[in-house]
């Protein structure tokens, strides 16, 4: 007989819902297009948006995405240096910024892919599929 724990049921949940994507952007009209480009996948499913950093974490702390999309331009503090949000869920950086400056500024973000923002269309969907972490079903389900 198998038996279900509670976090295995979150397990289950996690995987019926595919690659869960927050995307922080100040752009209303880039969260827009994202969200469009995005809106009738099965496998990925925009569960929150952002438009500044301090909701980009609070989102991310409360919602548990697999990927945060974020501009790079908005994950630097005041100071310019970035703010490093490499704890938990995979980071591509976008920016309409291209050069190795963005592209270094990105790693060090702990980015898995930097995007220029005029490619959006045609890589973002390939490069979450191909960084999205992979639920590993065979321990959502334990045998008694």
């Amino acid at each position: 007989m198998e038996n279900c724990g509670e976090g295995a049921l979150v397990d289950w949940k996690r995987a019926l819902m595919g690659i869960r994507v927050l995307v922080a952007d100040d752009a209303e009209l880039i969260r827009r297009g994202i969200k469009t480009l995005l809106k009738d996948r099965g496998d990925i499913s925009v569960i929150g948006e952002a438009s500044n950093l301090p909701e980009t974490i609070q989102k991310a702390a409360e919602l548990l995405p697999d990927v945060i999309i974020i501009d790079l331009r908005m994950a630097a503090n005041v100071n310019g240096e970035l703010n490093h949000l490499t704890n938990g869920p995979m980071l591509v950086v976008i920016s309409f910024d291209i050069g190795e400056t963005a592209d270094a500024d990105a790693k060090k973000l702990g980015a898995m892919k930097f995007i220029d923002k005029t490619h959006l269309a045609n890589d973002l969907i390939p490069t979450l599929l191909q960084i999205s972490p992979r639920i590993n079903l065979s321990n959502a389900v334990t045998s008694t």
